[in-house]
């Protein structure tokens, strides 16, 4: 469940009914992908340093194509695990320019990123 203040009520019966029956229940933290959201909740950038994700996930569409981020929905393409494989879009050109611009500028230096609250 993504948890916000408007459903703040509904938190503890989510948990309650799916915890026991499930792998994993819980409340996510509302986020937006690149500064794009649809609520009123009050969302402040964190202008991390580096974002820890990139460096811990590959995301991937359906179509193959490996994003920066799980909130890219294909605006930053890093390569495609169908065409290259996952090893070498992990390690790949795209994904070492972006991983480089994160340690020395930060990721907020990156347009898609700045907003990120995540």
């Amino acid at each position: 469940m993504v948890g916000m203040k408007i459903n703040k009520d509904e938190w503890e019966p989510f948990l309650n009914r799916w915890q026991p029956i499930v792998d994993n229940a819980f409340i996510e933290k509302y986020g937006h992908k690149g500064g794009e959201y649809d609520t009123k909740e009050d969302i402040r950038p964190r202008n991390k340093r580096y974002c820890e994700p990139f460096f811990k996930e590959l995301c991937i569409t359906t179509d193959g194509e490996a994003t920066i981020c799980c909130r890219d929905y294909g605006q930053i393409i890093v390569g495609n695990v169908k065409r290259d494989g996952v090893r070498n879009v992990w390690v790949g050109p795209d994904r070492k320019r972006i991983g480089l611009i994160m340690r020395k500028r930060g990721s907020f230096s990156i347009p898609y990123c700045r907003d990120c609250n995540l």
